[in-house]
């Protein structure tokens, strides 16, 4: 709520109605959000194609925008104009706003990252790869953190100075008229289960910069989620190819870099990511292990790949959106049942990385 006892939504809709009355124009409606601190890009956006800024107000706008630290301005501007904005905000200034909001958890520094990086010289590309690695970084880790499961109890014959089970030990004491030696005492072992597993996150074309992002999220996830466990990460379009091994020592910093230098092109060839998960699970001998599959079940190259489900240990699948949404969710609930997986559903990519800890949690 604003200080006028509105909704923010609200406050869009009478804004918008003063402007169709004429009293007021898109400029002056822009100015007065940036200062005000609006936080849609979208609503910039839409904003700023409506009122055909020419590029000397827009540097203007832009130039407010960083004054005001509106990283949802710049975002929304950059959508309509890259090029200028792109140049606009190749300065110490901008590059100070997006450092500062890095560490925030609602940080858009990765989206803007995905808007300008084919727009700057290596300097200032170098720079706000940086800045997107770190808003990653700081946000997979708070997720990682509310799912991280502790450590297992285990019953076992009690020592000296061990933990015991007050209840088991108490009903043996009851049993025994009051009267127990070590032998009856019930102790207890604490120790964090290993796990061993895979996770394939579907790059391909069927989605924008945004599948990135979440992408170089749930990696993130996994690796603090996995720090003391054996994991790799594969990422699938038209080719499959993996990020880390099992046995690579792991670099969570270069894995972010290597996801966010790729491009959401290509087609969707599952199959061919399953393959080489299954080939990069036989080099772990242990039996229980598993892989996660991420896609939106829309394959167009390699063949149908619920076939492949069938060869593993488990295959859990996540299923995000897509265009073709019945036939990809019933491809990816195959996958899952052929894969005696669970199947989980998300209708935002944002939620991705959450619904990725939380299954690693249960798994």
């Amino acid at each position: 709520m604003d200080e006028l006892g509105q909704k923010p939504n609200d406050i869009l809709r009478i804004s918008d109605k003063i402007r169709l009355s004429g009293n007021i124009t898109l400029d002056m409606i822009l100015e007065a959000e940036i200062k005000r601190g609006h936080t849609s890009p979208d609503r910039y956006e839409k904003l700023l194609r409506e009122s055909k800024i020419d590029r000397n107000r827009l540097k203007r706008l832009t130039e407010a925008a960083i004054i005001h630290h509106n990283t949802a301005a710049i975002e929304g501007f950059l959508k309509v104009n890259r090029v200028l904005v792109s140049e606009m905000i190749q300065n110490d200034e901008a590059v100070k706003l997006l450092d500062r909001r890095a560490t925030n958890e609602k940080s858009n520094a990765p989206e803007i990252y995905f808007l300008v990086r084919n727009y700057l010289d290596p300097k200032f590309k170098k720079i706000y790869q940086r800045l997107a690695r770190s808003a990653i970084l700081n946000l997979s880790l708070r997720i990682a953190a509310k799912w991280i499961k502790g450590e297992e109890e285990k019953k076992t014959i009690y020592q000296l100075g061990m933990e015991f089970d007050i209840e088991d030990t108490l009903e043996i004491y009851i049993e025994k008229i009051f009267n127990i030696n070590y032998d009856d005492i019930i102790g207890i072992t604490r120790e964090k289960k290993r796990k061993t597993g895979i996770v394939i996150i579907d790059t391909s074309g069927s989605m924008h910069y945004e599948k990135i992002i979440n992408a170089a999220l749930a990696a993130c996830v996994l690796a603090y989620t996995m720090r003391e466990d054996d994991y790799s990460i594969i990422t699938f379009n038209t080719k499959a190819a993996i990020l880390t091994k099992f046995k690579d020592k792991k670099n969570t910093e270069k894995i972010v870099d290597q996801i966010l230098e790729t491009e959401p092109i290509g087609y969707t060839n599952i199959s061919a990511a399953l393959i080489l998960g299954l080939k990069e699970l036989s080099t772990i001998k242990k039996r229980d292990k598993w892989g996660i599959l991420i896609t939106d079940g829309n394959y167009n190259r390699g063949g149908d790949p619920r076939q492949w489900a069938l060869k593993y240990p488990k295959l859990h699948v996540i299923a995000i959106p897509s265009h073709k949404e019945k036939w990809g969710i019933r491809v990816c609930k195959d996958l899952a049942k052929k894969g005696r997986g669970r199947f989980m559903k998300v209708s935002r990519y944002s939620e991705i990385p959450r619904i990725l800890a939380r299954m690693l949690r249960d798994i």
